[in-house]
C-alpha cells in the first residue's frame, strides 16, 4: 500500500477500501500496545456487554452457534465454501457478533452523538 499513489487529497473523496480497515487495525495495536481483539474488547464490547462480539483471531478456535456461508453452485444448490482462515482479515473481517449485541452496538453510537 506504501507504494501506491493516492486516489485523492486527504479528506477530499470517499472511497471504501477493506486494505483501509487491516491498516487500521494495525495502527490500532502499535498504539495501544494490545492486540487488536483485546483493545476491542476491552474499550467496547465488555463496556457495552456485548457478550456474544468478538474478534475471531485463532483460527482454531470453535465458536459455538457461529454461522457459515454457502456459495451457490449452478442455478439453483448451494456448496460449503473451501476453508478460509479468517485470522487474515484483522480489521476487515475478522469480527462476529449477533443481532443484539450490534443493537447495542447501534444504540451506544446514537446515544455518544446526541
Amino acid at each position: 500500500m506504501a507504494k501506491l499513489p493516492p486516489r485523492s487529497e486527504p479528506g477530499t473523496r470517499y472511497s471504501y477500501s477493506n486494505s483501509n480497515y487491516h491498516l487500521l487495525s494495525l495502527i490500532v495495536e502499535k498504539v495501544s500496545g494490545v492486540s487488536y481483539g483485546d483493545f476491542l474488547d476491552q474499550n467496547i464490547f465488555k463496556p457495552l456487554e456485548m457478550t456474544s462480539t468478538a474478534h475471531h483471531g485463532d483460527d482454531k478456535q470453535i465458536i459455538a452457534e457461529m454461522a457459515a456461508g454457502y456459495l451457490p453452485k449452478d442455478a439453483d444448490a448451494f456448496e460449503k465454501p473451501p476453508y478460509f482462515d479468517w485470522t487474515a482479515k484483522t480489521g476487515n473481517g475478522s469480527l462476529y457478533t449477533t443481532a443484539g449485541d450490534l443493537l447495542t452496538f447501534y444504540r451506544a453510537l446514537r446515544t455518544a452523538s446526541a
